[in-house]
């Protein structure tokens, strides 16, 4: 006879084997699906070449001018990492400039307070 503790064992393993199961096939059907979506692309790739092949020379001289057109466009456009690094290490070196004239400038003022406020016969009025 099955007691109330079997059936709760019993309740749980089927509860995690059905779970598993889930998994299982929520996983494979990932797999499955990049599986179908790489063997599209090779597929494409591969009617792509054997396109390619046929007009070779034709195709050859569209990529490469295309290809000299984009690295043309890149050299004009964008930035190499050197150059960023060198304008950052450029821009970080003003803001150090920049920080030290403004501590330069608090402890002046800071002296030259002490300095009015220490003058004798200088007396404060309250305006009020």
């Amino acid at each position: 006879m099955i007691t109330e503790a079997t059936g709760v064992s019993i309740g749980v393993l089927v509860l995690a084997v059905g779970g598993l199961l889930t998994l299982w096939w929520r996983i494979d059907g990932l797999v499955r699906s990049e599986r179908t979506a790489r063997e599209a692309a090779l597929k494409e790739e591969r009617e792509a070449r054997e396109k390619a092949d046929t007009n070779d020379g034709l195709a050859r001289a569209v990529l490469v001018q295309s290809l000299q057109a984009f690295q043309l466009e890149v050299a004009k456009t964008y930035v190499s990492a050197g150059q960023l690094k060198e304008v950052r290490q450029e821009v970080a070196a003003g803001f150090e400039r920049m920080e030290g004239k403004l501590e330069g400038i608090g402890t002046e003022i800071k002296r030259l307070s002490i300095e009015v406020a220490a003058r004798p016969g200088r007396a404060r009025t309250d305006r009020s």
